[in-house]
């Protein structure tokens, strides 16, 4: 379609001389003439030429301003995924711990419970002694391992209550420079 269309632009003076032809003895003349005549057609789609091209030029500056938007969107959107990434990743190590924590404790706790199970009126004077080092040796660290549990409950509480108050201090604890409020 705009193959012929332009097609029919580029022959319309080869038309026009042979629509007209030229006299032998004015020839240069009549193509003088016709090509003003062409020429005064042609000026009548300035104003045309002029809407298009303004038109156009909006376009681009329209066009310029959405990618702009987006781009900044896209920012934003990966900025938000870097920190959801670096939270998740401290939650999980922090997760692990307490697991492995609370399985250390339980084994330990059982390990207690099966010191306590024991007859020791069957066992020697030495394997009471050291059924008794061993059963307060599982204590000491049964208590230690709870204490290691309540600071991981106490610190989770304290950052969770700090996040809800500050909502800059996640990117701050992880590294990120804190968020600018949006300029509108």
């Amino acid at each position: 379609m705009m193959l012929v269309f332009w097609g029919i632009v580029l022959a319309m003076p080869w038309i026009a001389l042979w629509w007209f032809p030229a006299k032998p003895q004015g020839d240069v003349e009549r193509i003088r003439s016709v090509l003003n005549q062409l020429g005064t057609y042609g000026d009548l789609f300035g104003m045309l030429n002029c809407l298009f091209t303004g038109g156009a030029l909006i376009g681009a500056g329209y066009a310029i301003v959405l990618q702009w938007r987006q781009l900044r969107h896209q920012q934003e959107e990966i900025d938000r995924n870097r920190i959801e990434r670096a939270t998740a990743a401290v939650w999980q190590r922090r997760t692990a711990l307490i697991e492995a924590t609370s399985f250390l404790a339980q084994s330990q706790a059982s390990q207690l419970a099966s010191l306590q199970a024991i007859d020791y009126e069957t066992l020697s004077p030495e394997a009471k002694i050291a059924m008794a080092a061993r059963g307060a040796f599982l204590m000491g660290e049964l208590q230690k391992n709870i204490d290691i549990l309540s600071r991981f409950v106490v610190t989770l509480v304290s950052e969770h209550e700090e996040d809800v108050t500050d909502p800059n201090s996640l990117r701050t604890a992880y590294g990120f420079p804190p968020k600018e409020p949006p300029v509108e």
